[in-house]
């Protein structure tokens, strides 16, 4: 991944005045889910600091562990591709 980092926000939550007529630029979200080998790895501080320096503000985290029938849910869509189980 060489490609330059994106453009921060500002910090404290302060948003540039925009031109008289412009309309606000949309934002994406994105949900990012570390596999149980990075976590056992103790490789999640890593992961978070790459996507801070990529220009991705994290708004929220968790940790959870997911019982096999929750797992079986989650990935339900992908359960008759070859990489599925």
């Amino acid at each position: 991944m060489n490609r330059a980092p994106r453009p921060r926000p500002p910090r404290g939550g302060a948003v540039p005045p925009r031109p008289e007529g412009e309309s606000a630029p949309m934002k994406q979200r994105t949900l990012t889910i570390l596999k149980p080998d990075t976590v056992a790895r103790r490789n999640c501080g890593a992961v978070i600091s790459r996507l801070e320096q990529e220009g991705f503000e994290i708004l929220a985290g968790r940790m959870l562990r997911l019982s096999e029938e929750q797992a079986m849910a989650f990935y339900a869509v992908h359960k008759d591709k070859p990489f599925y189980r």
